[in-house]
């Protein structure tokens, strides 16, 4: 930089500018991401090409390792999402660690399928309609719905992140 107007439309076109992009301006006092600056986001987000989370999110998705809220401080969820044609969607991964001194491992299946809506051009939300089981040696397979909506965000091509600050990475 600097830019003028139709670099800056240019470079959105082409998908180097997005909403996290840092940008500045005369007048501000530091650098803020595009899509807080106004006067840059009108000309940023019009520009941009149209965006298919649908598509986007098609493959295969591993989430960070995440503390399991509610049991405890040494229990974490690991998962991997499949996103696939037909709006189908599988979930697996375990729950592990140590509750009341004792190992745990329980592992998790789902199945289902999903849709998405568009929030803003790097914005949305994945409403899965699954059907999960928890299951653990010894212990009877636990069977529940899981219909929660999951506010996401691109990072980059093949990195999200949830409104709990969850990433996401493509792994297939």
């Amino acid at each position: 930089g600097p830019f003028d107007k139709a670099q800056v439309t240019a470079r959105a076109s082409a998908g180097e500018i997005r909403a996290e992009t840092l940008v500045w301006m005369e007048g501000m006092p530091e650098w803020a991401p595009a899509s807080t600056v106004p006067a840059v986001w009108e000309i940023v987000s019009a520009a941009m090409p149209s965006f298919d989370p649908n598509a986007y999110v098609l493959g295969t998705w591993e989430s960070d390792r995440v503390q399991v809220p509610g049991w405890g401080n040494d229990v974490f969820l690991t998962a991997t999402s499949r996103y696939g044609p037909g709006d189908r969607m599988t979930v697996f991964g375990e729950i592990t660690g140590t509750m009341q001194g004792q190992p745990i491992v329980i592992d998790i299946n789902g199945e289902g399928t999903f849709t998405t809506t568009s929030m803003t051009p790097d914005t949305f939300v994945i409403t899965p309609s699954l059907t999960i089981t928890m299951s653990a040696p010894g212990l009877q397979p636990v069977t529940e719905r899981n219909s929660t909506p999951i506010r996401v965000r691109v990072v980059d091509d093949d990195t999200m992140v949830d409104s709990a600050g969850v990433h996401s990475r493509r792994v297939g």
